[in-house]
């Protein structure tokens, strides 16, 4: 159940009513802050038809109502509600301006390359570093990574470049020593439905790149972001990597570019979108990456490799610098045309 507070209520009287629902059973009340509106989302069992009469009748709410969904953490219960993740270094994801480009290696194989490609990538106007330090690899022997050694390097190039880091965390038994090193936590797609690490990244205060699991639909994805988030993180940002195709030959994964919006429409919570796994090969990532651009994505995420024939993973999906350069050249290009439709659409305010 959600309750919307009238406008310019004062921060007492949210807490008045927090403390209202908070006092039957074991009710929680999250107060969301938007921009025009205050927010709650009870949580729990609410099968007390008197506190239900109570709210609607307290001057200082302006309406109260159900929440069908599962997922009521990350549910969108206000046109106008938006959740902004501050990564670090001034960097928000969520704004509705702003589209940081995250990039970097699939994984860090020695300090030479994380900084020579850090170097590069920030030169020509990526904002977030990525690398793996801990790789889930599908057939056992390959390479998984130099753990923290790899968190060593990544820290000293994202230091350096002035660069929040993301990167990877595969068991709850690793966010202690992840979270020393990073300033945002991702969960991979193999482990999207991992409830234990939900609940440890939960319980972080870093921000949560939560990857969709390679089958999963949207409201499993949401309920995973629920987790999360019940567990007291609410800094959580959901990341398109692409589903699972049969056609492993021509496209590693296939993208899903409508998930984009479609998220949008049913939460709060701003959208990555990975333009490299979601198709696997480098041919394609410029357009698929351009695509998210278009489609709205409130973050871009893409492999980076200062010499990707010699890379450990990824190689086959992961640029080099020149062409990262060019990427980044015509995103700029995009990103202006997304914003001359959008305020001419809000202009026209015909509702497509």
């Amino acid at each position: 159940m959600l309750v919307k507070m009238r406008d310019n209520v004062s921060d007492s009287d949210v807490t008045e009513v927090v403390k209202l629902i908070e006092s039957v059973g074991e009710l929680r009340a999250e107060v969301h802050t938007g921009v025009r509106h205050t927010i709650l989302t009870i949580i729990g069992d609410l099968n007390d038809e008197g506190l239900e009469g109570t709210l609607r009748g307290n001057p200082n709410v302006d309406r109260v109502e159900s929440i069908s969904v599962s997922y009521k953490l990350p549910a969108r219960k206000d046109v106008d509600q938006r959740t902004i993740v501050d990564v670090g270094h001034g960097i928000a994801i969520g704004n509705g301006i702003d589209v940081p480009v995250c990039a970097g290696p699939c994984s860090a194989e020695s300090e030479y390359q994380v900084m020579t490609t850090a170097a590069g990538i920030r030169e020509s106007g990526a904002e977030i570093l990525r690398g793996g330090a801990f790789k889930p690899r599908t057939v056992a022997g390959a390479f998984e990574g130099y753990g923290e050694q790899a968190l060593k390097w990544l820290r000293k190039a994202a230091d350096e470049f002035h660069m929040p880091l993301q990167t990877e965390v595969m068991d709850p038994s690793e966010v202690g020593i992840v979270s020393n090193y990073a300033d945002i936590l991702q969960l991979g797609t193999r482990n999207a439905g991992n409830q234990r690490l939900q609940d440890a990244v939960g319980k972080t205060d870093k921000p949560v790149v939560l990857k969709r699991g390679i089958n999963d639909r949207y409201t499993d994805w949401l309920n995973s972001a629920h987790r999360i988030m019940y567990s007291g993180n609410e800094k959580v940002i959901l990341c398109e990597r692409g589903l699972q195709t049969t056609d492993d030959k021509h496209l590693r994964n296939k993208p899903d570019i409508a998930a984009i919006q479609v998220i949008h429409d049913l939460s709060h919570l701003p959208v990555q979108f990975d333009a490299a796994h979601s198709v696997g090969f480098i041919r394609y990532i410029a357009e698929n990456f351009h695509s998210g651009v278009v489609a709205g994505a409130d973050s871009l995420l893409v492999e980076v490799h200062h010499n990707p024939k010699e890379a450990l993973t990824d190689g086959q999906q992961s640029l080099n610098l020149p062409q990262f350069d060019q990427l980044m050249q015509e995103y700029r290009m995009y990103k202006d045309i997304r914003d001359q439709v959008l305020a001419s659409r809000a202009a026209a305010n015909t509702g497509l």
